[in-house]
């Protein structure tokens, strides 16, 4: 599960999900990328020690009232429109040796936010918006890595609102364990 110093943020997308008319089944939903991102899996990626499991789901099985997407992920995309509070931040020192006092923290979040921030980020959208943000930004593949002012926008978060599908799709695949 997704976690984040910002405790409005699973409340918030919530909220910006059902404001587009969807119902969700789930209270939370459930976290994936659109689409590839070796990032995760790669040498020193997110999840290269711990060997996980990796599949794939058509977005075919999914109905624009299951799912949602954020570009970036949440966490990331939302926190740039709107910071968390400076007391949720974990405090560590600086090169010198000093701890920050909380405005410092919080400025100089709100300059990162500020520096990254794009058009697309702190929305959620559903499963047609998607298509369009795509079609005007394209996807995040690995332009972050030549573009400094894509930095953060490594993929596309897609937030699953029904595990229904998912279950149906496991139980009638077959999958090659080797």
């Amino acid at each position: 599960m997704l976690q984040s110093s910002n405790p409005t943020l699973p409340y918030c997308m919530t909220r910006e999900f059902e404001n587009k008319g969807k119902k969700p089944h789930l209270r939370h939903p459930l976290y994936f990328v659109l689409g590839e991102n070796d990032d995760f899996f790669g040498k020193n990626g997110f999840f290269s020690d711990k060997e996980p499991a990796k599949f794939q789901l058509p977005l075919a099985i999914f109905t624009s009232d299951m799912i949602s997407f954020t570009y970036p992920d949440s966490m990331t995309s939302l926190n740039l429109v709107s910071p968390p509070p400076p007391d949720t931040y974990e405090l560590r020192p600086r090169e010198d040796g000093q701890m920050p006092t909380l405005e410092e923290i919080d400025a100089e979040m709100r300059r990162f936010a500020e520096s990254y921030r794009q058009p697309q980020h702190g929305q959620v959208f559903t499963l047609s918006e998607i298509a369009d943000v795509v079609k005007r930004y394209g996807m995040p593949g690995t332009r972050w890595q030549s573009e400094p002012q894509w930095r953060i926008d490594r993929y596309i978060e897609a937030q699953v609102w029904d595990e229904r599908p998912i279950r149906k799709f496991l139980s009638t695949s077959t999958f090659d364990a080797s």
